[in-house]
């Protein structure tokens, strides 16, 4: 017997995205603006303060790797022609 899921999970996450003030142009853009964090806690500065870190250090990494694809494909593409 096949079992379809009619209701929800428990399953939950929280997406973060770029920093970005809500007056800033760039929050027009899809995935920019403003984020909604949760609301006050022990931890709360914490959290804000390593999210934010984490996404400028994964934003940062994702370009380092992009740079050295692009490198070593222009670098080898010779050998795919």
């Amino acid at each position: 017997m096949i079992y379809y899921m009619v209701v929800g999970d428990y399953k939950e996450g929280y997406y973060i995205g770029v920093e970005v003030p809500e007056d800033d142009p760039k929050a027009e853009k899809p995935f920019y603006g403003p984020n909604v964090w949760p609301s006050d806690g022990i931890s709360f500065f914490s959290f804000v303060s390593d999210s934010v870190v984490f996404i400028q250090e994964t934003c940062l990494i994702s370009s380092r790797m992009l740079k050295l694809f692009i490198e070593n494909f222009l670098l080898f593409s010779w050998l795919v022609s």
